[in-house]
């Protein structure tokens, strides 16, 4: 599963594959995201539930990073900027 998905979206998935696959009820799971769906939209959930982290798993400047993504480029200048200088 992707980690930079809220943990809302990994508790539903999560649940949902097991209604489906284990239970094999595709109604169950229905119910169960109209359910969360409305607690969501009500306020009924803990707001840290909504909440994406992210990481850069390696170093700033690390030779691992053999083809540079905007985010490790951006991720390396901010460094710089805040720390080097």
């Amino acid at each position: 599963m992707r980690r930079d998905n809220c943990l809302l979206v990994r508790q539903v998935v999560g649940t949902v594959l097991h209604k489906v696959l284990v239970d094999r009820s595709v109604p169950a799971a229905i119910a169960y995201v109209k359910g969360i769906i409305s607690d969501l939209l009500q306020g009924k959930l803990d707001i840290s539930l909504l909440v994406i982290t992210k990481a850069i798993s390696k170093m700033v400047g690390d030779a691992d990073y053999k083809n540079k993504s905007a985010h490790s480029e951006l991720a390396e200048v901010n460094y710089i900027f805040h720390y080097a200088l």
